[in-house]
């Protein structure tokens, strides 16, 4: 690993990334992806430019306010994330500590987790390979609405 030196002015790299085919922009559906084959055939490589942003987070110009995320720096004592009990049992406490102590929330909730592995037993169990988001904004607020009722907790209104 590279010691990060915030003085130190870091150009970025370019990488090859797969996405989702642009087609399936307009489309009201989504690929269906359940194999390696229909992966390929839905997805393709596009040149990206990665950065090394924590120069800016260290000088405060990215932040969760700013730009919707944040580093943070955290130790786990899980030593096995393939195990679904430590995971569930250690890390999960974790996480939400951490995200209460950098967003200053009152409480976090974990709504489920998922191991992945090179060896997987499903194909929902191996790496995805391609960028892409597994929710929606319909269905993340119907996780929300499901987990703060099951834990008692009514939203703020906005």
């Amino acid at each position: 690993m590279h010691e990060f030196n915030p003085e130190k002015t870091s150009e970025p790299l370019l990488s090859r990334v797969r996405y989702i085919d642009r087609e399936w922009k307009e489309r009201k559906e989504s690929p269906r992806i359940g194999s390696r084959e229909s992966r390929y055939a839905a997805t393709s490589f596009q040149d990206v430019r990665v950065f090394d942003v924590r120069r800016r987070v260290a000088e405060g110009t990215a932040n969760l306010d700013i730009s919707g995320f944040t580093l943070d720096h955290n130790v786990t004592t899980v030593t096995n994330f393939r195990d679904n009990d430590d995971v569930g049992n250690v890390y999960h406490d974790e996480m939400k500590r951490l995200i209460c102590r950098v967003t200053g929330a009152d409480a976090a909730y974990v709504y489920n987790h998922l191991v992945r592995t090179e060896t997987p037993t499903s194909f929902n169990d191996g790496y995805a390979r391609f960028v892409h988001c597994d929710y929606n904004i319909k269905i993340l607020d119907g996780f929300a609405a499901d987990l703060l009722g099951k834990h008692g907790v009514k939203p703020r209104e906005n």
